[in-house]
């Protein structure tokens, strides 16, 4: 009867870890497909191979966090710590109005009310990603993208 437990328990660990690993390993997927697109956006945005940016967020942790996610997956944009150098701002929250002066993508629904430079907002959605860009901000801040992004500007 030991026995039996001893071969249950095994099964029943072996089965619970595949489950934790199938979910992290989804996590990085997801978050390898998030930044692909932000940074291709960017790319098209400012019309640059390799553009610095600037990741805006009220809660250092949460930024700490993105900035993990960004050195770990993006190839082709360079972050910085100095808001003058950059040349596109990534903004995760912010709860006071501020302009940029650069072309900026919330990635809260919250943020867009406050910040008069995003051009857009990307977020999760079902486990989908929506990318909502604003035709009179990609004027306004003279940002011409490819066609392939019509069907996301409203």
């Amino acid at each position: 009867m030991q026995k039996i437990y001893l071969i249950l328990g095994f099964y029943v660990s072996l089965f619970i870890s595949t489950l934790s690993y199938s979910s992290a390993h989804d996590l990085t997927l997801a978050d390898r497909y998030e930044i692909s697109i932000i940074e291709r956006l960017i790319i098209d945005s400012v019309q640059k191979e390799n553009p610095y940016v600037y990741v805006y967020s009220e809660n250092e942790n949460e930024e700490e966090i993105f900035k993990q996610k960004l050195k770990k997956f993006a190839k082709n944009i360079k972050l910085t710590s100095k808001l003058y150098k950059a040349d596109f701002i990534i903004v995760l929250d912010m709860k006071k109005r501020k302009d940029f002066k650069k072309p900026a993508l919330a990635l809260d629904f919250e943020a867009i009310k406050y910040c008069l430079s995003c051009v857009g907002i990307f977020s999760w959605k079902n486990g989908r990603p929506n990318l909502i860009l604003f035709k009179k901000k990609l004027e306004k801040l003279m940002i011409k993208l490819p066609k392939e992004y019509s069907y996301f500007i409203e």
